[in-house]
C-alpha cells in the first residue's frame, strides 16, 4: 500500500443536495490543476437490485468494495480521492477509514434548502421514488444535522456549481 497519506474528501449531504455533481466537478477541476483524482459515488458500490428488496448490509458491501478498488486507483496513479455518499454515523466514517488505510479523510457536508432539494428531486425522480426521496431528504438532513460529522460545510443552493467546487477546494487546501 501507499505509504504517504492520500488526500481524500468525502462529500456528504442529504439526497438532492448535489453531492454527485459536486464530486464530479471537483474531479474536473483537480484534473485541470494537474492532479489525478479518483471520483467515486459510493452508492454505486453498494447498489444491488434483488427480488424482495433489501439485501445484506449496504454499508458493509460498500466498505468491502471500496477496499477492493482503492489499490487499483492508487496503481493507476490517483493522488487524491473524491467520494460521495450520505454519511450518517461515526461508524460509517470508521468503515471508510478501515477500507482506506492510507487515506487522510476530510468530510465536507453540502447543504441545500428543502425547496432546492425538492426542485432537484422533481427534475430527476417520479412516482413512488420521488415521494420516497422527498421524505428521506428531510430525514437524512435531520440526521446529518444531529451527527455533525463534517469538517467543513458548504451551501449549494443558488451559487454556480463551480463556485461551490472552488469553495470546497479552498477549504481543503487543495
Amino acid at each position: 500500500m501507499n505509504k504517504r497519506p492520500v488526500p481524500t474528501v468525502v462529500i456528504t449531504g442529504t439526497i438532492g443536495s448535489g453531492k454527485t455533481a459536486l464530486a464530479a466537478d471537483l474531479g474536473e477541476v483537480l484534473a485541470d490543476r494537474g492532479r489525478t483524482a479518483a471520483v467515486v459515488d459510493l452508492d454505486w458500490l453498494g447498489w444491488m437490485a434483488r427480488p424482495g428488496g433489501d439485501h445484506e448490509d449496504v454499508e458493509e458491501l460498500i466498505t468491502r468494495n471500496l477496499k477492493a478498488v482503492w489499490p487499483n486507483f492508487i496503481a493507476a496513479g490517483a493522488d487524491c480521492f473524491v467520494l460521495a455518499r450520505v454519511i450518517q454515523t461515526r461508524g460509517h466514517v470508521d468503515d471508510l477509514r478501515r477500507a482506506l488505510p492510507d487515506a487522510e479523510i476530510t468530510i465536507v457536508r453540502v447543504t441545500s434548502s428543502p425547496e432546492t432539494v425538492a426542485e432537484r428531486l422533481r427534475k430527476r425522480d417520479t412516482g413512488a421514488i420521488l415521494e420516497g426521496h422527498l421524505k428521506e431528504s428531510l430525514e437524512f438532513d435531520a440526521i446529518l444535522e444531529q451527527a455533525r460529522l463534517e469538517d467543513h460545510r458548504v451551501v449549494n443552493d443558488d451559487a454556480l456549481l463551480r463556485d461551490v467546487t472552488l469553495e470546497v477546494l479552498e477549504a481543503l487546501g487543495w
